[in-house]
């Protein structure tokens, strides 16, 4: 019988690494490094894999996120408070599904998906909610069900939220109005409604500058006005804005009334990250894969997509220079240096000598497998600077204060 922690940990350590799911992991059945990871000999089949990500329920599944995300939020987002919000459909490219049809935007056009929905912390940029058990009549309520997440877990409600206007309606957006959330979204633009605005005269309108790295366009202008909405209580501001790369101008909808325009139009420009980050984080997690030789649930899937997320991003807490790299700059970084492990005499080791109950340095370091086959020996840690330094014993291991990732590499 293999544990649900090991289980959990063999799922992820799939998902960690650089291998496309859709590929066959036969070939990581027999690797002891990943075995022991996961606290196991191997890494279960995938016949397993699949009986087991089924096995979860969802229940468990939250319980399991909760988990995760309220250990990691003091140590990637202390003081948490703003977060983007995007839905992804996960398309199914199989024969025959009995799915929803949404709308895929690397494809422009519709076909069998399951829609997914990620939140990130708008300024560390950690992934911190997923969902994928979602029908298209669920949708618009998944945004307050986050705020319900978030109060569960801190005690207090998100400060500000910025989404398009795909994730909610705006009976939705009164009632986080009524919570006191502050959001900003996107209007959707009615023939009507832009032409009134383009009619306006050019002294209403306001000159800014968006001041964002590698933007190209940065000179913008704006009229901001009240508005009243349907099943929206009270009024909202809206910002209409020109010169983002559009014919169209984007109308910006929000409800705190103070805010300078410039700061909302930079706060929901730097919400982009959550879309190019699902971007990489499908091509990387391999979540795009419904089809694949690995049949996962994809509810565990993608809760599995947060957790190999947050792990990196501490990785690159770790890594100086690396804070706002990617997950594959991250691991081809730690592949391509190299360490030194420093061995240690306990007792009887390899050569036929003894410590003689001290333990003192060796003049003949043995190899792993002899290690492994040598209680005397032990390694005491590696001489590198990024990763897990820990001690390699009988019977198992035992993980160091000091973290360290590389120089232990088969």
């Amino acid at each position: 019988m293999v544990p649900a922690s090991a289980a959990i940990l063999a799922l992820l350590a799939l998902k960690l690494l650089d291998k496309e799911r859709r590929s066959p992991i036969d070939d990581f059945n027999f690797d002891e490094a990943l075995g022991l990871f996961a606290g196991l000999n191997v890494l279960p089949k995938k016949s397993f894999a699949t009986d087991f990500s089924y096995r979860a329920a969802p229940d468990r599944q939250r319980r399991l996120l909760a988990a995760w995300v309220r250990r990691l939020a003091p140590v990637l987002m202390p003081g948490a408070g703003s977060f983007a919000l995007d839905f992804h459909p996960i398309p199914y490219r199989g024969d025959e599904a009995v799915l929803e049809n949404h709308y895929i935007p690397g494809r422009g056009m519709a076909q069998a998906s399951v829609q997914s929905f990620f939140a990130q912390e708008h300024d560390s940029r950690v992934l911190c909610y997923a969902n994928a058990n979602l029908t298209r009549d669920e949708q618009p309520g998944e945004v307050l069900r986050f705020v319900e997440f978030w109060h569960d877990l801190t005690g207090h409600d998100p400060q500000w939220m910025y989404f398009d206007s795909k994730p909610t309606t705006y009976a939705e957006l009164s009632r986080l109005n009524r919570r006191d959330v502050h959001f900003v979204t996107i209007r959707c633009r009615g023939t009507r409604l832009v032409q009134a605005i383009l009619r306006r005269p050019p002294s209403d309108w306001t000159a800014a500058a968006i001041d964002i790295t590698k933007r190209r366009q940065k000179r913008v202008r704006y009229l901001e006005q009240p508005v009243r909405l349907r099943d929206y209580e009270g009024e909202a501001r809206q910002i209409a804005v020109t010169g983002l790369g559009r014919e169209e101008p984007t109308l910006f909808l929000t409800n705190h009334f103070e805010a300078r325009p410039r700061e909302l139009i930079m706060n929901y420009a730097r919400r982009n990250r959550i879309e190019d980050g699902l971007g990489t984080s499908m091509d990387f997690f391999h979540m795009d894969s419904l089809s694949s030789e690995v049949r996962l649930n994809v509810d565990l899937d993608v809760t599995l997509t947060v957790i190999a997320h947050g792990c990196y991003r501490w990785l690159a807490g770790r890594l100086k220079g690396f804070e706002r790299r990617s997950r594959s700059s991250c691991i081809a970084s730690s592949r391509r240096r190299a360490g030194r492990s420093r061995w240690q005499r306990t007792g009887r080791c390899g050569c036929g000598s003894t410590g003689a109950g001290t333990t003192r340095s060796c003049t003949q370091p043995p190899s792993t497998a002899t290690a492994r086959r040598s209680p005397g020996w032990v390694v005491t840690g590696s001489s590198s600077s990024i990763g897990d330094r820990r001690d390699y014993r009988p019977g198992g291991f035992q993980k160091c204060q000091s973290i360290s990732l590389r120089g232990n590499r088969r």
